[in-house]
């Protein structure tokens, strides 16, 4: 079952999980978020309060089993007060010893 969140005008906060998965490698991984089909700028934003520059993809370094956790904090660009948007996340990883990148969609929520 899906996640719903109701734009209420204000900043919306959602929780986001990430994990590093190639064993003996340092992986990078890019975070995209997109609300209603359109690329969001977001600010990760970790337990401690530390945040991260708002920007269209957060880039991770982890290595195998690190796991990231933190708060996608973000004005929606699309949608009004009230509206409930899809809101999707998109994770890309980047293989540089294959020059491939990788995209999956893990997560989609309303929003």
């Amino acid at each position: 079952m899906d996640t719903v969140y109701t734009y209420d005008g204000e900043s919306l906060e959602i929780p986001f999980s990430i994990t590093g998965a190639s064993s003996g490698k340092t992986t990078e991984i890019g975070v995209l978020l997109f609300v209603d089909g359109v690329a969001q700028p977001y600010s990760a934003v970790y337990e401690d309060g530390t945040e991260l520059e708002e920007s269209y993809m957060q880039v991770f370094k982890l290595d195998y089993e690190q796991q990231e956790n933190f708060d996608m904090v973000f004005q929606p660009v699309t949608g009004k007060a009230g509206e409930t948007v899809p809101v999707m996340a998109v994770t890309c990883t980047w293989y540089a010893e294959h020059g491939l990148c990788h995209c999956r969609y893990p997560g989609r929520w309303g929003a």
